[in-house]
């Protein structure tokens, strides 16, 4: 008698799929919230689960940087939240002892020990201010005086990013056309300085990195190696340094300046 050989079947691989947070809002202590020198508190963001992987239970909200305010470097979901799906995630923390102003960044960690956070890998963040807030200045609507570049004649069009105001300027010649407030890289993925030039431009673009994939990032313009000015539809934190270090304008501001700018066009950036 013979032996017939029985096949079987290869296991399926694992179909691949990217983990993303949306921010929804801050259901507790908002940005700036002053606080008594070691009072303890309970800071708690409503997140989307933006991407397309289920988070299950072992998925966990970790300490990424900054100031962590004696809370715990990692608390699990204890859940799962499906794709679409939001959830609020809390961390138990304390004020610290001397006056000043203190943010801690967090971020999410997958059940194989990934890290993720919002698109373009910022962490979200809890920022508060120990003794007594300052009164707010309105932030100036024309840019502080400054140099024009050598290269800018009479009627050329050329683009002003201010990090310090946070706003792009556009300009022809010394004329300000339009202005526009943005978001420019955090402190963890800064912004390049100094004199470029836009070399493409697509109308999309999917923009991918550690920890987060954007597809169809609108009216994208790319000044430097991956640095490029674009529209945004992930967030609207406009004001405040969001990205990984590119320029994150208004969908319709970056329409304006994608119609109005061309390949070539100098973007000149300082704080």
């Amino acid at each position: 008698p013979t032996t017939r050989a029985t096949s079987i079947p290869a296991p399926a691989e694992k179909t691949a799929c990217h983990n993303l947070v949306a921010f929804v809002r801050d259901v507790s202590i908002p940005d700036g919230a002053v606080m008594k020198a070691g009072q303890t508190f309970t800071k708690t963001w409503r997140l989307k689960n933006a991407g397309d992987c289920a988070w299950t239970p072992d998925y966990a909200l970790v300490f990424d940087s900054g100031n962590r305010m004696s809370g715990a470097t990692e608390i699990r979901l204890g859940k799962t939240v499906q794709p679409g799906e939001t959830v609020d995630l809390s961390v138990e923390l304390a004020a610290p002892q001397q006056d000043g102003l203190y943010t801690g960044y967090w971020r999410l960690r997958d059940d194989e020990g990934n890290t993720f956070a919002l698109a373009g890998g910022q962490s979200f963040w809890v920022s508060i201010r120990i003794g007594t807030a300052p009164t707010a200045t309105p932030a100036p609507l024309t840019p502080d005086p400054f140099v024009m570049p050598d290269e800018v004649k009479d009627n050329t069009r050329w683009i002003d990013v201010d990090l310090s105001q946070q706003r792009v300027y556009a300009y022809e010649g010394g004329t300000l056309i339009r202005s526009f407030l943005v978001s420019t890289g955090t402190w963890q993925h800064p912004t390049v300085t100094g004199e470029y030039h836009i070399y493409v431009k697509y109308r999309y673009a999917d923009m991918s990195g550690p920890g987060y994939y954007l597809p169809d990032v609108p009216y994208t313009m790319y000044f430097y190696q991956g640095y490029g000015l674009h529209g945004t539809y992930w967030h609207h934190n406009f004001g405040t340094p969001m990205s990984h270090g590119c320029i994150n304008l208004r969908t319709e501001d970056a329409g304006w300046l994608f119609n109005w700018a061309s390949v070539g066009t100098l973007v000149n950036i300082h704080q």
